[in-house]
């Protein structure tokens, strides 16, 4: 069976005297990257937003998601929770939708109700079977959008047949577009029918080990600031840590309107999107940043 893997390098985790001089418990940190895109905020919420988050698993008991898990599901063992092993989920739920309860960090989509799908185990690896069974419980959740920061390097028939499945229902799937220096984006993310995320820094350069190609937008990626198993914090950087900005964005976005349940959905929102990209790179579309990045 074909292999997939998550997109996200751990380059720094805090050491214990970091997390000593950054008491999270009594004061709250907004990270760049949710900075960086405070042009998308959630100022009016006529719905609460279903997104989930097909990954390693979430800790559903830290203190900066508390109440956000609303269901999960483990594929790789289906009589066990989906708890993280490998810190991965719960980063990317960290960006997407930490609390604003004055400790910890802040996320970018106060009104996203999250969705916890195990697909990778403690080595942060898995099957492809596992990823498609993945997306069919979400179809059958009737999620509003799926956050996908693993991929595969060939396509998929079944997978392909999945993503379009859920794109004729109206679910905005946001995925990874992959660390391969420059190769090709990786799949789910190359399929037209997925919103395709490349990483940037904080100075708006690509992130070094980003693919290129089949690129919808861009996103923060790198020395990203989020969560960590067991109330802890780390630093993250890849393409699997802009996908969930963009997710945020799209959650608020949803969150804010009334969309039908069909692929006219995907495509206003992508849409909106390309209307509030900020063009990098070369002048329009490009390869390297695609339509550019959400920011002020």
């Amino acid at each position: 069976m074909s292999k997939y893997s998550t997109h996200s390098l751990i380059i720094s985790p805090l050491s214990e005297s970091d997390i000593e001089s950054i008491d999270f418990s009594v004061e709250q940190r907004v990270p760049w990257g949710v900075k960086y895109q405070t042009q998308i905020e959630n100022k009016q919420v006529i719905r609460k937003v279903k997104v989930a988050i097909l990954d390693s698993g979430i800790d559903k008991f830290h203190k900066d998601l508390e109440g956000k898990i609303v269901k999960e599901f483990n594929t790789i063992t289906h009589d066990q929770d989906a708890s993280d092993e490998f810190s991965h989920g719960t980063a990317v739920a960290g960006v997407i939708a930490s609390n604003d309860n004055d400790i910890g960090l802040i996320g970018i989509a106060l009104s996203a109700e999250l969705y916890s799908v195990k697909v990778l185990d403690k080595d942060g690896k898995g099957e492809i079977d596992d990823f498609i069974e993945g997306i069919k419980w979400c179809i059958q959740n009737q999620v509003d959008i799926i956050n996908i920061s693993i991929g595969i390097k060939k396509g998929n028939d079944e997978l392909k047949r999945v993503v379009t499945d859920a794109y004729d229902r109206g679910i905005i799937l946001v995925a990874a577009a992959g660390n391969n220096y420059r190769n090709e984006v990786d799949y789910p993310a190359a399929y037209e029918e997925v919103f395709s995320v490349t990483a940037i820094d904080h100075l708006e350069h690509p992130y070094n080990l980003a693919s290129t190609g089949k690129i919808d937008f861009s996103a923060p990626g790198v020395e990203i600031l989020s969560l960590a198993p067991n109330n802890g914090y780390g630093i993250y950087e890849g393409t699997s840590m802009a996908a969930p900005h963009v997710t945020g964005i799209v959650a608020n976005l949803l969150a804010s309107s009334s969309y039908p349940s069909n692929s006219s959905t995907v495509k206003a929102i992508k849409n909106k999107l390309k209307d509030m990209s900020k063009d990098l790179g070369s002048k329009g579309y490009d390869k390297v940043y695609g339509y550019g990045s959400l920011t002020n």
